[in-house]
């Protein structure tokens, strides 16, 4: 039986089971013997839910409910900014100078997905706080006035 894997006999089906013709009657009877099998306790309505035209107009919720893409988005970039900064900080106090695959192991262990880790680092060069050396190494120039940057 590819259901449940034993192997049965067509007599003992045939003996046991119950034949229904046409696909309308095998869901109803289905059905049947579901709710039957089941506890009463969690006996409900059917949790799915018939889709029709009729949709609920988002004019009608209230301005305070609706969040825009593009307010989702600045919250993660804000996220993003503040994880990113804390790699910065850890890496400058671990290492001082670090390497390019440094920041994208960090990354990885922050959550921060490469394609914003190279907008990040592209921000924070044009800002002057990560800095290129002659080797090919970063350093973080920490801002002496205030602990804190904007991208």
């Amino acid at each position: 039986c590819l259901r449940c894997g034993r192997t049965h006999q067509v007599k003992d089906i045939l003996s046991l089971g119950e034949i229904v013709y046409g696909m309308t009657a095998a869901v109803d009877t289905v059905k049947q013997k579901q709710s039957e099998l089941s506890v009463p306790e969690f006996r409900s309505e059917s949790d799915f839910v018939v889709a029709t035209n009729n949709f609920k107009d988002r004019a009608t919720e209230p301005k305070s409910k609706r969040i825009t893409l593009s307010e989702k988005n600045n919250d993660e970039d804000k996220s993003y900014e503040v994880k990113f900064k804390e790699m910065l900080l850890k890496l400058s106090n671990l290492y001082g100078k670090f390497p390019m695959y440094m920041l994208k192991i960090m990354a990885e262990n922050y959550g921060i997905p490469t394609s914003k880790l190279t907008e990040l680092v592209r921000g924070s060069k044009k800002a002057g706080l990560l800095t290129v050396s002659k080797d090919e190494n970063y350093y973080y120039k920490l801002n002496k006035k205030r602990l804190s940057f904007t991208l």
